[in-house]
């Protein structure tokens, strides 16, 4: 659940009658927060305390790392997926020290068939995974929505509709 989400409703699905008409309870002058009454600020700090201690309890993945996740994530074959493919984006040849100059972050794995983390069937197979550059990696899920959609794929997109035949 999204923290902004919760606070703001303070349960799901049920309105909060604490929410201000603008839906703020603080605004920023000159930089610095100011909050508009002792009762919000205490209200948003002790929403905040008790997210994280749901958080805690319910999300198996809250306070590990990114780094730590992808062990888990792909069936446990990230790793071996990066070393098959060099490192190396399998689209337009970028490698993961490129990646990490241009975004600040590591090579995506990226499954052929769509069937990721929001899909109820995981198809981990190595064979189905493959190297992407955040810039291949949207490019290529922006095409299928446009297949899945039957939408007309734009003119840009056109190269990426191969991968959905």
């Amino acid at each position: 659940m999204h923290y902004i989400r919760w606070r703001r409703t303070g349960e799901p699905g049920e309105a909060n009658p604490r929410k201000k008409p603008n839906g703020t309870y603080a605004k920023y002058i000159n930089g610095k927060k100011v909050w508009n009454s002792k009762e919000d600020k205490e209200f948003c700090i002790r929403n905040q305390r008790e997210y994280r201690e749901m958080r805690r309890k319910e999300d198996t993945n809250y306070g590990k790392s990114i780094k730590s996740m992808h062990k888990e994530r792909f069936g446990g074959r990230r790793e071996a997926v990066l070393k098959r493919d060099d490192y190396t984006c399998q689209l337009c040849g970028m490698t993961n020290e490129e990646h990490k100059e241009e975004w600040d972050k590591e090579i995506t794995i990226d499954h052929k068939d769509m069937t990721g983390r929001y899909s109820d069937k995981h198809n981990n197979d190595i064979d189905n995974l493959w190297t992407l550059c955040l810039r291949c990696h949207g490019k290529k899920d922006c095409t299928y929505k446009y297949i899945k959609n039957n939408k007309l794929v734009p003119e840009k997109l056109q190269g990426f509709v191969q991968y959905f035949i």
